[in-house]
């Protein structure tokens, strides 16, 4: 009986003692201090091996010395501990993070964004900490109404290392070509706020057009004395682009709200997403005449390091969405209105969740502090989901200089200040400085040989599209000019091929209709198998199933297609694409203040009567 248990519980007695249940419960109760039985949570297998020590480390090293190139900081005689608010002090016990090496001086220009999806569909939104509701006894949960309405939107908010926002941008979703979207849209129509008359449509959308008003438009905010107006946009997806982000960049610059001098720009964190590998975005911010110095953080790890993604920041947003909807979908049923939402109620709704949040100048700071961008503290290092990754090489390592120096500061404090090279402490770091050196020799033969072999993969490299995690692994944070040459050899060689498809698709058309003018030249009935492919080639259209193989099938085929016109001509090889208008901020003109979606002068008051 016991040999038929240890195979049924498949006993491998190679692999040790079989312990049962019970010393596993014993084993639980001695060590409970240390360790539980609980439920697992999942976590992304990416965020495992990008958000590591070593990861977090050089991420600081490389970007902490581009905020200071960028003239945003300056090194310190010598690094000096700080607490949380910034203030200097004498123990580590004291502190904050690490050692403070960088001061930040102009923190205006340091800039972080982050954008974060959102949508007006209740049905996805999490239970609210702390709201309870009402329900019958016995059931499973309390059962409440949600507008399903499906529309993706995405904020963008910009933060200074000071905690203040400095431009809030609105992405709707939309398909128009040309970038444009209704001036109702930009303003939003805030249901909860009774609308003041006008004589004029104007007059009516100006004496209701600002915060607290029945359009209220987007949060705005204020830098340095300037106030900066919301950002609306939209994209096909409702998402971030290159070519709207460079336009956000644009719209800082023409308020001014970075000075450059010689000596300092202004300095942009962000995520890896593609929108910052796009040429157009590179182009602009590597232009000397509005140059930007931009640094991307370790992908996959921005739960850690990004300020925008701390609980009090996009986590209060999302909550203040939340809670919006919730207020705005009892406004509805209280007005006897459609219970659905509409796109002019997203700026309603993210007015209301960022002055929770992003506007909240206190957040921001406690975001900075824990993160490691104001103070330069790598709090990150302190972090204990980072630690846990330290390896015991990494938190033990000591150069072979330090040890000869540690043992010559003991000689001389012996007296004896003559180190011994044949026994000892000091013959072991001896073979260790002669290791070292044979080392650095093989390291520079392995680099002539990497740049002989440099050469054979240039045409290779051009192939591949560069990414945060590619950059970031070499060792580079900065977006700059050497990335934007990359990414336009990338493009080139995407054209190029798009090119050589086309020739190829003109050549085999080419080739197709010069068989085709040779069985039009003979009579039907003397056409062999290829005279047969190429007529039927020749009038297939995407929907008719493949080509026969045996001349029967083929002979069908044709007499289904036979009676139909003519096919389009060649492609033809001069017509070239035009460009794209590019997506361009939807200011309010003064001749689009009267129209809001409505056709008359009258419609106003007709349009909010239900308000």
């Amino acid at each position: 009986m016991i040999k038929d248990h240890k195979v049924r519980c498949k006993y491998d007695p190679d692999q040790g003692t079989l312990l049962g249940v019970r010393h596993y419960r014993q084993f639980l109760r001695r060590h409970g201090d240390k360790i539980q039985s609980m439920k697992a949570s999942k976590k992304d297998n990416n965020r495992s091996l990008w958000g590591t020590y070593r990861n977090m480390e050089i991420m600081y090293d490389v970007i902490y010395s581009e905020v200071q190139q960028s003239g945003v900081g300056k090194i310190l005689p010598e690094p000096i501990w700080m607490d949380v608010d910034g203030n200097k002090v004498d123990s580590e016990e004291l502190a904050f993070g690490c050692k403070v090496a960088i001061e930040i001086l102009h923190p205006n220009h340091f800039v972080m964004g982050d954008e974060t999806g959102c949508n007006t569909n209740m049905k996805t939104d999490g239970h609210v900490v702390g709201k309870k509701h009402l329900g019958e006894a016995g059931s499973k949960g309390s059962n409440k109404r949600a507008i399903a309405t499906d529309m993706h939107f995405t904020v963008l908010p910009f933060t200074n290392a000071l905690g203040a926002p400095v431009l809030c941008a609105v992405i709707f979703a939309s398909d128009n070509k040309d970038g444009k979207i209704k001036s109702d849209w930009i303003t939003g129509i805030d249901i909860t706020v009774d609308a003041m008359n006008g004589d004029s449509a104007v007059e009516f959308v100006t004496n209701n057009t600002g915060t607290g008003k029945c359009l209220p438009r987007g949060p705005t905010c204020v830098v340095n004395g300037t106030n900066v107006p919301c950002y609306v946009c939209c994209s096909p997806h409702g998402g971030i682009t290159g070519s709207l982000l460079t336009d956000m960049l644009r719209c800082m610059d023409e308020l001014q709200l970075f000075p450059r001098t010689n000596d300092l720009l202004p300095f942009l964190l962000m995520d890896g997403h593609g929108s910052r590998f796009e040429l157009e975005f590179l182009q602009c911010t590597n232009n000397k005449d509005h140059e930007w110095s931009v640094c991307i953080g370790v992908p996959h790890g921005t739960h850690l390091w990004q300020v925008g993604d701390a609980a009090s920041m996009n986590g209060a947003f999302k909550i203040g969405i939340t809670k919006a909807k919730e207020e705005l979908m009892s406004a509805k049923e209280k007005r006897f209105m459609s219970a659905k939402f509409l796109p002019t109620d997203i700026i309603p709704i993210v007015n209301k969740a960022w002055a929770k949040s992003f506007a909240n100048v206190a957040f921001g700071r406690k975001a900075l502090v824990q993160r490691g961008w104001n103070p330069l503290n790598r709090a990150l290092l302190k972090n204990k989901e980072v630690m846990d990754t330290r390896l015991e090489a990494e938190a033990n390592n000591e150069d072979a200089l330090s040890i000869l120096t540690r043992v010559a500061a003991v000689a001389a404090a012996s007296g004896n200040a003559v180190i011994q090279v044949n026994e000892g402490k000091s013959a072991d770091v001896i073979d260790l400085l002669v290791a070292d050196r044979n080392r650095a020799q093989q390291r520079q033969k392995a680099l002539d040989r990497k740049l002989l072999a440099a050469n054979a993969t240039a045409a290779y490299d051009r192939t591949k599209k560069l990414t945060s995690g590619k950059m970031v692994v070499s060792g580079k944070h900065r977006l700059s000019t050497d990335v934007m040459e990359q990414v336009t050899e990338h493009v080139k060689f995407k054209v190029e091929q798009e090119e050589d498809r086309h020739q190829n698709k003109v050549k085999k058309q080419k080739v197709l209709m010069t068989k085709v003018e040779k069985a039009k030249a003979m009579e039907e009935t003397a056409w062999t198998t290829d005279q047969y492919k190429a007529m039927v080639q020749h009038c297939k259209q995407d929907t008719d199933p493949r080509m026969a193989k045996d001349i029967a099938g083929l002979k069908a085929q044709w007499m289904q297609r036979k009676g139909r016109s003519s096919p389009t001509h060649l492609p033809n090889m001069d017509a070239k694409e035009e460009n794209a208008p590019q997506l361009q901020q939807q200011q309010m003109m003064e001749e689009d203040l009267g129209n809001l979606g409505w056709d008359d002068e009258d419609a106003p008051e007709d349009a909010f009567a239900a308000i």
